[in-house]
C-alpha cells in the first residue's frame, strides 16, 4: 500500500491575484482539510491493512532514527567514533567524535541533530578533535519528560538543556574546549558559556537564536507561509512540529511540501532520488517532542519563539577572557545586526562576520565559507567589517531600536496577553 498523498498546496503556489488576506484564508482551510483527511484515511486503514510500524500510526521508531543517521553519517570521509554518554538517571547523550587536534563542541539547532553537519564535519576535523552530539531531548539522545514549573520556566528550560551538556563534558574529560552552536544551540550555547565559563576557550555562535528583545511588530515581519503555519500551531500546541506527528503516515510528505528547500540543501551530497535527508529530518522530529516542550519554555508565551530572557541583555556578563564569534547568513531572517551591536560592546575580544550565498542555515548554505569562518575565528584571524561599514550598519540598527522602543513605551503594536 502507498502512503497517503497530501494535496496541500504551498502558500506561494496559491492563485496571485488574491489579497494576502485571501490567501491566508484559504490556505488554513486548505491545511483544516488536509488534518480532517489524514485522520479519516487512518482511521479507515487502521481496519484494513497497518502499513506503519505495528505499535505506531506514526511511520518512525528508534531503529529507523538510527538508519537515517546513519546514511546521513555514510558521506563522512573521516573515520568516527559514535557512542553514547549516560549523563545521569536515564539520560544520555549520543555522541560523534572524530578528527584531531583542541576539542569543538558543535550544537545543533530545533529540530537538528548530529547529521546535520555533514557538510562540516571533515573539514573541521582536519584541525580538530570534532564532537557532534544530539542535545537532550533532541536526534537520538534519550528524551526524558521536562516539567513545566508554574514559575520560572525558563530557567528550568535552561537547567534542562544546558546542565546535560556539562555533566557530558565531565563525563568524556573535556576541561576546555571551543563551543559552536547553531541556531536554538547557540543559545544554548551562550547560556552554557554564561554558567561553565571555565569550560570554554571560545564561543562561536552561528546565526544563532534568541538574541533580540520582542519588537511589537514582530508578527507583520514573518513570511506569509509562517504567519498561517504559526497561528495554526500555536492554536493547539507550543511546538512546530506537533502538525508533524499529528500528520501520521503522511508526516514524510508534509516536511517535503512545507520544507522543500531544508531538504533540498541536505540532498545536495546524495544521489538524485535519495531519501536520505528527508528520512533523516522526518525522524529527528516525529519522535517524542521532549526537547521540544523544554524549547517551548525559553520563549515568551504565545510569542512564537521569541526568548523569555533574550542575550542582548545578557551577553556583556559574559567572562572578559572569553573570545565570542558571531556568524551570520547574508540572507538570514535573523537580527544579523544586532550581533554587530554585541560586537561593538564587547570589544577587541568579539568577531563578527556575515557568510555570502547563505541564510539562517549557515553551515550547509555555505559550507566552504563556513567552515573556513569557524577555522579562522577559532584562530582569531576573521577577517572583520571595516569600522565604517561597522558605524553605518550600528547607525540604521540603533535607529530602528529607537522607533521600536517608542512603540513599546506607548503600548502601539502590542500583542495581546496569552491566554493562561
Amino acid at each position: 500500500m502507498e502512503p497517503a498523498k497530501s494535496n496541500l498546496k504551498h502558500p506561494d503556489d496559491l492563485p496571485a491575484n488574491l489579497s494576502t488576506q485571501e490567501s491566508e484564508a484559504l490556505f488554513e482551510k486548505e491545511l483544516e482539510e488536509e488534518q480532517d483527511k489524514i485522520i479519516r484515511e487512518a482511521e479507515g486503514e487502521e481496519h484494513t491493512e497497518r502499513w506503519w510500524h505495528a505499535f505506531s500510526w506514526k511511520p518512525t521508531n528508534d531503529i529507523k532514527l538510527k538508519e537515517a543517521e546513519k546514511a546521513m553519517l555514510s558521506i563522512l570521509k573521516t573515520p568516527y567514533e559514535q557512542f553514547i554518554v549516560k549523563v545521569g538517571e536515564d539520560q544520555a547523550i549520543n555522541t560523534i567524535k572524530m578528527g584531531q587536534g583542541p576539542p569543538l563542541v558543535l550544537l545543533h539547532g530545533f529540530g537538528g541533530g548530529v547529521g546535520i553537519w555533514l557538510s562540516n564535519l571533515d573539514e573541521l576535523a582536519k584541525k580538530h578533535t570534532v564532537y557532534a552530539v544530539d542535545i537532550l531531548g533532541f536526534g537520538r539522545s534519550s528524551r526524558p519528560q521536562f516539567v513545566k514549573p508554574s514559575d520560572g520556566a525558563p530557567d528550568a528550560a535552561e537547567a534542562f538543556l544546558v546542565d546535560s551538556l556539562h555533566e557530558w563534558s565531565n563525563v568524556l574529560k573535556l576541561q576546555k574546549f571551543d563551543l559552536l552552536g547553531h541556531s536554538m544551540g547557540g543559545y544554548l550555547s551562550a547560556v552554557f558559556a554564561l554558567k561553565y565559563p571555565q569550560k570554554l576557550t571560545h564561543l562561536v555562535l552561528a546565526d544563532p537564536w534568541g538574541i533580540p528583545e520582542m519588537p511589537p511588530d514582530w508578527q507583520s515581519r514573518l513570511p506569509l507561509r509562517w504567519r498561517i503555519i504559526g497561528k495554526l500551531i500555536m492554536s493547539i500546541s507550543s511546538s512546530p512540529m506537533t502538525l508533524l506527528r499529528a500528520a501520521g503516515p503522511v508526516g514524510p510528505s508534509l516536511i517535503q511540501k512545507l520544507r522543500p528547500d531544508l531538504v533540498e540543501k541536505f540532498s545536495q551530497h546524495f544521489p538524485a532520488g535519495s531519501r536520505a535527508a528527508l528520512d533523516y529530518i522526518y525522524h529527528v522530529n516525529a519522535q517524542y517532542p521532549s526537547g521540544e516542550e523544554a524549547f517551548a519554555a525559553l520563549q515568551l508565551p504565545g510569542s512564537f519563539s521569541w526568548a523569555a530572557k533574550p542575550l542582548v541583555n545578557r551577553l556583556p556578563a559574559l567572562d572578559p577572557s572569553l573570545g565570542v564569534t558571531f556568524l551570520y547568513g547574508e540572507h538570514t531572517w535573523m537580527d544579523k545586526w544586532i550581533g554587530l551591536h554585541l560586537k561593538d560592546i564587547l570589544g577587541q575580544r568579539a568577531q563578527y562576520a556575515i557568510l555570502p550565498d547563505a541564510g539562517h542555515h549557515i553551515y550547509v548554505d555555505n559550507p566552504r565559507d563556513f567552515n573556513k569562518a569557524v577555522d579562522l575565528a577559532l584562530q582569531n584571524k576573521l577577517k572583520q567589517i571595516s569600522d565604517d561599514q561597522m558605524e553605518i550598519a550600528l547607525a540604521k540598527w540603533r535607529a530602528k531600536q529607537s522607533v521600536s522602543s517608542t512603540q513599546r513605551a506607548s503600548g502601539e503594536g502590542q500583542p495581546a496577553p496569552a491566554a493562561n
